[in-house]
């Protein structure tokens, strides 16, 4: 009798130590597939925005408007003493969402240029000109630390010597996290005697989505980026200034004001 229920009990045992086990495999299962099935949707995700950026400079390429000096656009708007275009000592210009190049012009003649972008079509373009591409997602952060952007050792590497930084009308359509990471990496990796020039556009009608319908784009209130050089004592700004854009006829109605930044670190 006795022999009869410990024998039952053994096997109660025996089955729930099955079920616990089956529980923690599963358990373990679910987490691999949702982990399996995130890096899927975040490849797939990133190759539609590939996508989305290829198209789009593909067709700036293809326009004949575009083929103009486009460097005027920005310059024109900035008081007369910096509309210099990039002549100072520095022998580098980097441009950070460098499209097509045309925000560059013909006015790095005696620089060596550097392009960051995440369209192969952008980089191709930039490549024909001589310049040097970075092909890469500007808003990938460090996958063993949030708390970096994945290409800093790069941005290190490029900062290594004065430069001429350029960021136009790219960081609205980087998440906030990484436009973060960017500017307080940059200005501390950029080297005495570089300059960051800033153009941000905040239209709301130039929203960009992916095949999966993410958000491209981020609005940016206008003295977000100042503030980021604001506390610093190593760090001058030489120009700023909203551009209204409200009377231009080729401009969306509420893509009103252009915010318009230079800033040089001297030490």
């Amino acid at each position: 009798m006795h022999s009869r229920s410990a024998s039952t009990s053994i096997g109660k045992n025996n089955h729930l130590f099955e079920y616990i086990l089956y529980f923690l495999i599963g358990v373990i299962m679910f987490k691999f597939l949702a982990r399996f099935a995130n890096r899927v949707i975040k490849a797939f995700g990133r190759l539609t925005r590939m996508q989305v950026w290829d198209k789009h400079n593909q067709e700036r390429l293809e326009s004949h408007s575009h083929k103009k000096d486009q460097t005027k656009s920005f310059f024109d708007h900035i008081p007369i003493q910096h509309q210099q275009k990039f002549n100072s000592s520095s022998k580098r210009v980097i441009q950070i969402g460098i499209g097509t190049g045309a925000y560059i012009g013909n006015n790095c003649s005696s620089k060596s240029v550097i392009g960051y972008d995440f369209s192969k079509t952008a980089i191709a373009s930039i490549e024909e000109k001589g310049y040097i591409g970075r092909l890469l997602d500007l808003g990938e952060l460090h996958p063993k630390n949030k708390r970096q952007l994945a290409y800093h050792d790069l941005l290190r590497k490029d900062l290594a010597v004065p430069a001429e930084i350029v960021m136009i009308r790219v960081l609205e359509y980087l998440n906030p996290e990484a436009v973060k990471l960017l500017i307080l990496s940059m200005i501390d990796l950029a080297k005495p005697d570089s300059k960051f020039y800033f153009d941000i556009w905040n239209g709301h009608k130039r929203n960009k989505t992916d095949l999966l319908g993410n958000l491209c784009y981020f609005p940016i209130e206008h003295g977000y980026i100042p503030s980021f050089f604001a506390a610093r004592t190593d760090v001058e700004f030489l120009s700023y200034g909203l551009c209204d854009l409200a009377n231009n006829e080729n401009v969306e109605q509420d893509e009103k004001c252009v915010e318009r930044l230079i800033v040089r670190k001297y030490r």
